[in-house]
């Protein structure tokens, strides 16, 4: 997850220290592409590799490695690695982080290859980066119905942990107004460096370039491109997520701090211009007019409100086809999914459109069943599956707070991460009404999320038979208790007829 141009006092460092690392490859062709759009950019590398050494004694090699620079590290939000077979994907391949470079900035990330491989095997794998925090707006400020432009900064070099014999860089902008970019060298190349086709840019071919050298030595390298769509982040995401064995029912809710992060508004907002806009269809490019929430299938009363109240300008569709979330689905096999093909979409437009530099807080809820995101175990354990995260496309994350709340008596609760998170889970206690003890909850904290990050995070606990009794009991022995104390106290205290009585005997007597 990193952009680097290492320094040949840089590459002298690396060399002793990664050099030892057995097995050895050679990254017969590397081809890296970087999709440009907006708040986040998608690095996907595909390399073809060839193993020619091992070390005496192994037959096999079961890791491949690759280097990344500090600056994508820091600033990716998700990361995945898969093997490429006749031009088709196959399953997430298992990763570790392979550490700091002792006196580097570099970073290692090891990949556990689909088979083990003998010396001369072949193997394609393609690794993808989601990065947050690409961009800047260039003009910062910008009327309303000004175009918009962003400037992006960042690593357009290869950095490979093998010698490479060809490479090259694609970068693609999401529209071919291309106002300028960097103007890279021409080391490890036998023709013009860069060239320009419509919307990409593409560098190279590098050839034969050696180990833990980067095909470019300047750094960032920048492309200012015209943009046509609001750049969005989420500020802050907190999800509830509230469990009731007893109603067979899952609540979520998720508190919202939505930001506009394009150029600042200059001026004042013209609402006559705006309407105007709308209806000859040409919103302006920074405005965000309305959003798109993709949810789990077969929810009930989805509800959204803003500081104001209820949002009532939403469409909600119910179990709409796609593939994209029955994959994910399907990947967490451990639970069942009755309707794996299906999601529901709720389409919303905020009480006013955002401009640049503004900012929107709503909160989004829903109830489903809870049999659809919940099993028992042969051992008696209940394995709970959420997903992290309202997937918006296209928008970055910046921080995420994700709570999940049990019945009161769960206990033996662990969390099973589909990613690495900033912090570990922390378990806490929670009180609400009818609640004795309170009830036990987990919270996990991440920084730096995108939409992928929207997968099921597992919580598994136990709940005993007389944990599922404690609430009726409680509710039960409240009842009773306040029968039995109002029983008492009217016989303590003299009715309003004894104390008449009394006092009409006792005029009689005068």
């Amino acid at each position: 997850m990193i952009p680097i141009r290492p320094s040949a006092a840089l590459l002298f460092i690396l060399a002793p220290l990664l050099s030892f690392a057995a097995p050895t490859f050679k990254n017969t062709a590397v081809v890296k592409t970087i999709d440009l759009q907006g708040p986040i950019t998608t690095e996907t590398t595909t390399y073809t590799a060839q193993l020619i050494r091992l070390d005496p004694g192994e037959s096999t090699a079961t890791e491949f490695e690759v280097i990344v620079g500090n600056d994508e590290h820091m600033r990716a939000g998700w990361f995945e690695a898969r093997e490429k077979k006749a031009g088709k994907l196959g399953d997430e391949l298992a990763w570790r982080k392979g550490g700091k470079i002792e006196g580097s900035s570099a970073h290692s990330y090891i990949i556990t290859l689909p088979i083990p491989l003998q010396i001369d095997s072949s193997i394609t794998l393609t690794t993808t980066f989601v990065l947050t925090d690409s961009v800047t707006p260039k003009p910062a400020t910008i009327a309303q119905n000004e175009d918009q432009y962003l400037l992006w900064k960042g690593d357009a070099g290869i950095l490979s942990a093998y010698e490479m014999e060809i490479g090259r860089v694609k970068i693609k902008s999401p529209t071919p107004q291309i106002l300028s970019y960097s103007e890279p060298p021409t080391a490890y190349t036998q023709s013009n460096p860069i060239t320009k086709s419509g919307a990409v840019l593409t560098l190279g071919p590098y050839h034969s370039v050696p180990a833990l050298t980067s095909t470019l030595s300047v750094a960032p390298f920048e492309v200012h491109y015209r943009f046509n769509d609001p750049v969005i982040s989420v500020k802050e995401l907190k999800r509830a997520v509230e469990v009731s064995h007893w109603g067979n029912n899952l609540n979520i809710e998720d508190k919202i701090t939505l930001s506009n992060t394009g150029p600042n508004l200059k001026g004042h907002f013209s609402r006559i211009d705006y309407m105007r806009s709308k209806s000859q269809r040409k919103f302006p490019a920074q405005v965000l007019s309305d959003l798109t929430m993709r949810l789990p299938p077969k929810i009930q009363v989805p509800y959204v409100y803003d500081t104001i109240g209820n949002v009532s300008t939403t469409h909600f569709r119910h179990s709409v086809s796609s593939e994209r979330y029955a994959t994910k689905i399907r990947a967490a096999s451990r639970l069942p999914v009755p309707h794996e093909k299906e999601e529901s979409v709720l389409e919303m437009r905020p009480r006013y459109p955002i401009m640049g530099g503004w900012d929107y807080n709503f909160t989004i809820g829903w109830d489903q069943s809870l049999s659809e995101s919940l099993r028992k175990t042969v051992d008696g354990q209940w394995v709970l599956g959420v997903g992290f995260l309202t997937a918006l496309q296209g928008v970055q994350y910046e921080s995420i707070q994700w709570d999940v709340i049990l019945p009161e008596g769960a206990r033996d609760i662990s969390v099973e991460l589909p990613f690495p998170t900033d912090t570990a889970p922390e378990k806490y206690t929670h009180t609400t009404y009818l609640d004795t003890l309170g009830r036990p909850a987990v919270r996990v904290i991440k920084e730096r999320c995108t939409e992928q990050c929207a997968v099921p995070v597992y919580v598994k606990y136990t709940l005993p038979v007389q944990a599922n009794l404690q609430k009726p009991l409680a509710v039960t022995v409240a009842a009773l208790s306040f029968f039995v104390g109002a029983m008492a106290l009217k016989r303590a205290l003299p009715s309003d007829r004894h104390r008449g009585g009394v006092a009409i005997k006792e005029v009689k007597k005068q």
